[in-house]
């Protein structure tokens, strides 16, 4: 458990069987009939562990990226990590079939300026897989308290950090908000 809490979110359990879900997914959106993605230019914003960049670079072109260096001792060299400051501005425009976003809008304030940068690298019939805990769960995903994080966003955190949970701001949103 420490070293997980070293290296921040990032997790390792489970992530093959997460990486094959998204390919899954991203299979269905297609209509392909193949049994994996490949050839494809693939950039992993947020990669954390790198575990599911390391699954799809396998068969694909893929750029692992994050703003904090939290992969695995054991994906290291499958990969070549790219550490980011704050933007994706160093990418070229139309880059990418296909764009991660696992878990990561949760950690990003302005979502939106992210979104309009995803929606930059993406070819024009590229595609952006995301996935996020959902705001109105009962129990928040990072810090696992019991609904404080349906009081307002300000309230949760100063509370979240009162109770000696709050090592990074979390931003939280419900499906309807992401839609918008």
């Amino acid at each position: 458990m420490k070293k997980y809490l070293k290296r921040g979110y990032a997790v390792d359990c489970g992530r093959l069987v997460k990486a094959r879900k998204i390919e899954l997914v991203l299979l269905d959106y297609l209509k392909s009939k193949e049994d994996r993605l490949s050839g494809k230019n693939i950039i992993d914003v947020g990669c954390g562990s790198g575990h599911i960049a390391a699954y799809f670079s396998e068969s694909n072109s893929v750029w692992p990226v994050d703003v904090v260096d939290q992969v695995s001792p054991d994906i290291r060299e499958k990969i070549n990590f790219i550490k980011i400051e704050d933007d994706l501005s160093s990418f070229p425009s139309g880059e990418f079939d296909i764009v991660i976003l696992n878990h990561v809008l949760a950690h990003i304030k302005n979502k939106l300026n992210l979104l309009i940068e995803i929606n930059r690298l993406l070819k024009n019939s590229g595609i952006c897989y995301v996935a996020n805990p959902n705001r109105y769960y009962p129990v928040e995903p990072y810090y696992k308290i019991l609904c404080l994080h349906y009081l307002p966003q300000k309230l949760f955190l100063k509370l979240a950090g009162y109770l000696g949970k709050n090592q990074e701001d979390v931003y939280l949103v419900s499906h309807l908000s992401l839609y918008r």
